[in-house]
Protein backbone atom coordinates (compact mmCIF):
# COMPACT_ATOMS: atom_id res chain seq x y z
CA UNK A 1 0.00 0.00 0.00
CA UNK A 2 1.17 3.78 -0.76
CA UNK A 3 1.28 6.47 1.30
CA UNK A 4 -1.33 7.93 -0.66
CA UNK A 5 -3.54 4.93 -0.37
CA UNK A 6 -2.95 4.99 3.03
CA UNK A 7 -3.92 8.48 3.56
CA UNK A 8 -6.85 7.99 1.36
CA UNK A 9 -8.20 5.54 4.16
CA UNK A 10 -7.56 7.62 6.59
CA UNK A 11 -9.02 10.57 5.27
CA UNK A 12 -12.41 8.83 4.41
CA UNK A 13 -13.41 8.98 8.08
CA UNK A 14 -13.55 12.99 7.56
CA UNK A 15 -14.96 13.03 4.60
CA UNK A 16 -17.98 10.22 5.14
CA UNK A 17 -18.79 12.66 8.49
CA UNK A 18 -18.94 15.77 6.41
CA UNK A 19 -21.51 13.73 4.10
CA UNK A 20 -23.09 12.24 6.95
CA UNK A 21 -23.66 16.02 8.86
CA UNK A 22 -24.84 17.23 5.22
CA UNK A 23 -27.53 14.47 4.53
CA UNK A 24 -28.49 15.33 8.35
CA UNK A 25 -29.13 18.67 8.03
CA UNK A 26 -31.00 18.54 4.52
CA UNK A 27 -33.28 15.88 6.15
CA UNK A 28 -33.55 17.96 9.19
CA UNK A 29 -34.33 21.26 7.29
CA UNK A 30 -36.72 19.67 5.07
CA UNK A 31 -38.57 18.10 7.95
CA UNK A 32 -39.07 21.67 9.18
CA UNK A 33 -40.38 23.06 6.10
CA UNK A 34 -42.52 20.39 6.11
CA UNK A 35 -43.70 21.07 9.32
CA UNK A 36 -44.25 24.58 9.66
CA UNK A 37 -48.00 25.38 10.23
CA UNK A 38 -50.24 25.49 7.53
CA UNK A 39 -50.94 28.74 5.44
CA UNK A 40 -54.87 29.18 5.45
CA UNK A 41 -56.68 31.12 2.61
CA UNK A 42 -59.97 31.66 0.93
CA UNK A 43 -58.62 30.23 -2.45
CA UNK A 44 -60.08 27.14 -3.94
CA UNK A 45 -57.60 24.34 -3.54
CA UNK A 46 -56.31 22.11 -5.77
CA UNK A 47 -57.41 18.50 -5.89
CA UNK A 48 -53.51 17.95 -6.37
CA UNK A 49 -52.87 19.37 -2.61
CA UNK A 50 -53.13 15.72 -1.49
CA UNK A 51 -50.29 14.54 -4.09
CA UNK A 52 -48.48 17.38 -2.97
CA UNK A 53 -48.72 16.43 0.90
CA UNK A 54 -47.35 12.88 -0.27
CA UNK A 55 -44.42 13.81 -2.42
CA UNK A 56 -43.06 15.58 0.17
CA UNK A 57 -43.50 12.55 3.05
CA UNK A 58 -41.42 10.66 -0.09
CA UNK A 59 -39.06 12.83 -0.16
CA UNK A 60 -38.42 13.51 3.61
CA UNK A 61 -38.67 8.98 3.78
CA UNK A 62 -35.48 9.50 1.04
CA UNK A 63 -33.47 12.50 3.05
CA UNK A 64 -34.01 10.28 6.40
CA UNK A 65 -32.55 7.17 3.98
CA UNK A 66 -29.90 9.01 2.45
CA UNK A 67 -28.59 10.38 6.07
CA UNK A 68 -28.70 6.18 7.46
CA UNK A 69 -26.68 5.41 4.47
CA UNK A 70 -24.13 8.23 5.16
CA UNK A 71 -24.05 7.52 8.60
CA UNK A 72 -23.21 3.99 8.06
CA UNK A 73 -20.23 4.66 5.29
CA UNK A 74 -19.04 6.96 8.13
CA UNK A 75 -19.07 3.83 10.65
CA UNK A 76 -17.62 1.32 8.73
CA UNK A 77 -14.88 3.99 7.06
CA UNK A 78 -14.26 4.88 11.13
CA UNK A 79 -13.93 1.40 11.71
CA UNK A 80 -11.62 0.62 8.97
CA UNK A 81 -9.25 3.68 10.21
CA UNK A 82 -9.30 2.18 13.66
CA UNK A 83 -8.35 -1.32 12.68
CA UNK A 84 -5.39 0.50 11.04
CA UNK A 85 -4.19 2.54 13.75
CA UNK A 86 -4.29 -0.51 15.72
CA UNK A 87 -1.59 -2.12 13.48
CA UNK A 88 0.91 0.39 15.16
CA UNK A 89 2.71 -0.54 18.47
CA UNK A 90 3.94 2.88 19.66
CA UNK A 91 1.25 4.82 21.52
CA UNK A 92 2.36 7.99 20.42
CA UNK A 93 1.73 7.16 16.92
CA UNK A 94 -1.53 5.52 17.29
CA UNK A 95 -2.53 8.70 19.71
CA UNK A 96 -2.22 11.13 17.00
CA UNK A 97 -3.78 9.69 14.46
CA UNK A 98 -6.19 8.97 16.47
CA UNK A 99 -6.49 12.40 17.64
CA UNK A 100 -6.45 13.65 13.51
CA UNK A 101 -8.37 11.45 12.03
CA UNK A 102 -10.69 9.72 14.27
CA UNK A 103 -11.44 13.10 16.76
CA UNK A 104 -10.59 15.28 13.74
CA UNK A 105 -8.52 17.51 16.08
CA UNK A 106 -5.96 20.27 14.16
CA UNK A 107 -2.92 19.99 14.26
CA UNK A 108 -2.21 23.02 16.79
CA UNK A 109 -4.74 20.95 19.30
CA UNK A 110 -3.63 17.40 19.12
CA UNK A 111 0.06 18.91 19.79
CA UNK A 112 -1.13 20.89 22.70
CA UNK A 113 -3.37 17.75 24.21
CA UNK A 114 -0.33 15.26 23.66
CA UNK A 115 2.00 17.84 25.21
CA UNK A 116 4.22 17.77 22.46
CA UNK A 117 5.57 20.68 20.04
CA UNK A 118 3.78 20.65 17.02
CA UNK A 119 6.44 19.88 14.92
CA UNK A 120 6.79 16.57 16.77
CA UNK A 121 3.41 15.61 16.42
CA UNK A 122 4.49 16.36 12.54
CA UNK A 123 7.02 13.40 12.42
CA UNK A 124 5.00 11.44 14.96
CA UNK A 125 2.07 11.16 12.34
CA UNK A 126 4.61 11.10 9.73
CA UNK A 127 6.61 8.42 11.33
CA UNK A 128 3.10 6.40 11.64
CA UNK A 129 1.90 6.49 8.67
CA UNK A 130 5.20 4.95 7.09
CA UNK A 131 4.43 2.41 8.93
CA UNK A 132 1.44 1.17 7.92
CA UNK A 133 2.58 1.76 4.58
CA UNK A 134 4.96 -0.91 5.46
CA UNK A 135 2.78 -3.20 7.24
CA UNK A 136 -0.60 -2.82 5.10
Amino acid sequence: MTTDEVKAILEEVRCSYRRYLLAREKAASFRDGFLSPPVFSDMPHSSSRANGTENRLISLAGCDEEAAQCLERYLEARKAAERMIEYLTNPDEKEVLTRRYILFEKWSKAAKNMCFSEGYVHRLHNSAIQKLVSKC
